[in-house]
């Protein structure tokens, strides 16, 4: 063999082992990326795995949109629903429905999606009924507006950013008893939003809860509605009281419907003339219809913007007011209360406004009401020495005040919010 055809053959042997190196060296870098990429995806999926398995009992289902915030790296095939509302259940006694992305049905997750009526929409409404026993193993795969909704509880609900409108109402004869959970159970604290986003700019302005039992969460979860809220409904919710923190946040309230619970009182307005000192100072329509109420309500006509207010369906007997409170019910828009009783006896004169009767008394007499004794409201213009406040009353208005402006303080985060304003009431449990 010449010398020439050695050097052509050790040439070519030369670029054929530099070419081997090289694309061996490229399969490892891509070996390489390709297990690093699983191996974050592994990741992700696990940390998914266990934030549903820690947030759910078993066999517990919710109505919940979204999940944790925190959970990154999942891709879009692992959001549950495509980003819809659904209702979720996780149960070792049922094969799961199919409907969950893959890495949620490993752990016995099941998926209903609510494929219409929550997209391309500034409102959406739930209509619910607490989950019994014999409908625990019903779980299609997906469900529409118009359907009722058989869940447990309802998780804090990751809302679109251009959703102005929630409306969830309880379908059956008594308030359903169907709880609010936050998004992660771990985390200490009692805030538990109805609702958020992922951005904080949430736009939410009215929430509106009707049969939804709240007996228990009004007095133990706090924040519980977005800043953003005008419009307000909790009807026929079982409330009796609320806790001072429930309502953290709010300051613009305008239109607030408590009807058809167990209140006492009004919780709206203040006991000074032209003073306010809780979330409810913008108020403007007031229902607080077919409560456990005994004392006309006088405080709200401290709130300078109310122009609506409606009483009537509640235990209230003594319809003695002052001049000043007669001048504030004609100014109102609307209004409704009940009728003095036929045998009902007035020092002062009987006047008509909004076509109810009432008692009308000179702004300097102190009413004493007939039911409960001595009334606590500080009547606006009071003059008369010898019925002013005594010194016990004045104490239970102040430190109704000073609850409502120190709502945040650590020392009142397990208090509750139970001003009545009758003499063997008086309490701020």
């Amino acid at each position: 063999m010449t010398q020439s055809k050695w050097t052509r053959l050790l040439a070519a042997w030369t670029l054929w082992a530099v070419g081997s190196i090289a694309m061996a060296g490229a399969q490892s870098s891509a070996s390489a990326s390709s297990s690093t990429a699983a191996s974050v995806a592994t990741k992700a999926e696990t940390l998914a795995q266990e934030w549903f398995t820690d947030n759910f009992d078993d066999n517990e289902t919710q109505l919940a949109m979204g999940v944790n915030s925190a959970l990154n790296n999942l891709s879009s095939s692992d959001v549950m629903c495509y980003g819809v509302p659904s209702v979720q259940c996780r149960t070792d006694e049922a094969t799961p429905n199919g409907g969950c992305p893959d890495i949620f049905t490993a752990v016995n997750a099941s998926c209903s999606c609510l494929a219409t009526g929550y997209s391309d929409t500034d409102t959406w409404e739930f209509h619910v009924t607490l989950r019994t026993v014999e409908g625990s193993d019903s779980y299609p795969t997906t469900l529409t507006a118009e359907d009722v909704l058989a869940i447990d509880s309802i998780r804090t609900l990751l809302v679109p950013t251009s959703l102005a409108t929630l409306r969830i109402v309880g379908e059956g004869a008594y308030p359903q008893t169907i709880t609010f959970v936050p998004q992660d159970q771990d985390l200490p604290g009692s805030t538990l939003p109805i609702a958020d986003v992922e951005d904080e700019s949430i736009a939410i302005t009215t929430v509106s809860l009707e049969n939804i039992d709240m007996s228990s969460i009004t007095q133990t979860a706090s924040t519980f509605y977005p800043s953003t809220t005008l419009n307000i409904t909790l009807r026929n919710c079982n409330m009796i009281k609320f806790g001072y923190d429930f309502f953290d946040g709010l300051d613009n309230v305008q239109y607030l419907d408590m009807s058809s619970n167990h209140l006492t009182a009004a919780y709206v307005g203040s006991s000074i003339a032209h003073s306010c000192s809780n979330q409810f100072c913008a108020v403007e329509v007031l229902n607080l219809t077919n409560n456990s109420i005994s004392t006309f309500p006088t405080v709200v006509f401290n709130v300078d913007n109310l122009q609506e207010l409606y009483i009537a369906d509640n235990d209230i007997t003594d319809f003695n007011i002052s001049s000043t409170v007669f001048s504030a019910i004609q100014a109102l828009v609307a209004f409704d209360s009940d009728l003095p009783d036929g045998a009902a006896t007035c020092n002062g004169t009987w006047q008509t406004a909004h076509n109810r009767t009432f008692c009308v008394v000179n702004d300097s007499t102190t009413i004493e009401t007939a039911s409960s004794g001595r009334s606590n409201s500080l009547l606006i213009g009071l003059k008369d020495p010898d019925n002013r406040p005594t010194a016990a009353e004045v104490v239970v208005i102040l430190e109704h005040m000073i609850h409502a402006s120190e709502r945040s303080s650590s020392s009142l985060q397990s208090g509750v919010w139970s001003v009545t304003t009758s003499e063997e009431g008086n309490n701020a449990d």
